[in-house]
């Protein structure tokens, strides 16, 4: 593997008693043993090609990013799902939040170096990282960080996540998220089903908010009101 290693600075001439630095840069092309030979041409007359054998080890980290149930993601996987937690669901719009753990593992031969984890896309704001993950990981070891989804508005919200790291082939590790914004929404209607504008102070007939004529202490008039919810998710009444 000649090619891997290359020679930076060599001597031209050696003075009587001195010596000259030969320097070989290793620059690994591939994983695994990597070998070459030597050659020092010179004018000794019994060893003008002074040769001898070198070698090094081509290493490399191997990333892999999964989710919850230890489901893999795909780098650069756009598609998320509710198997590897990539899909968070639905979550109130700025009430709550729902957390996802991400496991940063590492297959290669040599230490992870992970330079930062960031959110993109869409709706960045509403994913947020707040369990950050260590700055390395050895062969064979893993490493998580959390991601919250904190919905601003309604409907779909989207992001991408980057894991930088030092894995020469994914060094951007990058997958999308989603997640739902829901809201209920109240309404209220009176008899007729009219609707009965929230903050109303006008009662009426009409909707039965004015209850009209009753005897004192004698009997009673009742009223029916119905409360709907034409939202995304439930509502709930609290009195």
């Amino acid at each position: 593997h000649a090619a891997d290693f290359t020679v930076i600075s060599s001597p031209t001439a050696v003075s009587i008693g001195s010596a000259g630095n030969l320097t070989i840069r290793f620059d690994p092309s591939a994983l695994g043993l990597r070998s070459a030979t030597i050659h020092v041409a010179s004018d000794d007359a019994n060893e003008a090609d002074y040769d001898f054998a070198i070698q090094g080890t081509g290493v490399e980290p191997e990333i892999s990013v999964r989710g919850t149930n230890l489901a893999e993601i795909a780098d650069g996987d756009v598609t998320p799902s509710t198997i590897d937690g990539t899909d968070f669901g639905s979550n109130r719009v700025n009430s709550g939040y729902v957390d996802r753990i991400f496991t940063v593992t590492n297959s290669g031969t040599t230490v992870l170096n992970i330079t930062g984890v960031t959110t993109n896309g869409t709706n960045p704001g509403d994913f947020s990282m707040v369990t950050a993950p260590a700055a390395s990981v050895a062969l064979g070891q893993s490493t998580t960080f959390t991601i919250r989804f904190d919905p601003s508005a309604l409907g779909v919200r989207s992001a991408t996540i980057h894991v930088n790291n030092d894995d020469a082939d994914e060094a951007d590790y990058d997958f999308a998220v989603t997640g739902l914004g829901v809201e209920p929404e109240i309404s209220v209607l009176g008899t007729n089903l009219a609707t009965i504008a929230d903050g109303d102070a006008t009662p009426t007939m009409t909707d039965g908010t004015d209850f009209g004529s009753n005897r004192v202490t004698v009997g009673y008039v009742e009223e029916t009101f119905v409360i709907t919810n034409s939202g995304t998710t439930v509502l709930n009444i609290s009195g």
